[in-house]
């Protein structure tokens, strides 16, 4: 005893229901919106890397006409070393000679070295450009930390009441 006696097979419409004829062309027209938009995201792209590449070109070509470490064309001659102090000493008197016309220059006379001036550093090792930048280091070191410490310089933050 069969109990599908009475029904037939299935056979599906080949046509599709208006609905879903109207969805299928939305879904298409979204998909070329989308391809559309892509497509224009990547000629800005492209455009944009034409134009750092064109800055770059650019740059280089600036580079190549002016270098920062390139000789200006009055030092291109070359130089007679032979004219040069012989010693040290007689160089470093040409420069004294060069520069004694300038503003601000007060020649080797002023210069007068520290003698008697407390070295600061060498503590522990410690160098002079250390104790430049942490001066108070010494006071700090010298402090008893047996003594009270005095909480009224901290910040108190949101403290309620008196």
């Amino acid at each position: 005893m069969n109990i599908f006696e009475d029904i037939g097979d299935y056979v599906p419409s080949t046509t599709k229901t208006p609905r879903d004829k109207e969805r299928e062309r939305y879904r298409e027209r979204e998909r070329d919106r989308e391809r559309d938009r892509d497509r224009d995201r990547e000629r800005e792209r492209e455009r944009d890397r034409e134009r750092e590449r064109e800055r770059d070109r650019e740059r280089e070509e600036e580079k190549k006409r002016h270098s920062y470490f390139e000789k200006p064309k009055v030092d291109d001659e070359p130089m007679d070393v032979d004219k040069g102090p012989g010693s040290t000493k007689e160089l470093i008197k040409s420069i004294n000679e060069k520069f004694a016309g300038s503003a601000g220059w007060e020649g080797t006379e002023s210069l007068k070295k520290p003698e008697d001036k407390k070295q600061l550093g060498d503590f522990f090792g410690m160098s002079n450009s250390y104790a430049e930048c942490y001066p108070a280091t010494m006071d700090d070191m010298a402090v008893d930390s047996d003594e009270e410490v005095d909480y009224s310089k901290m910040d108190q933050g949101n403290k309620k009441g008196p």
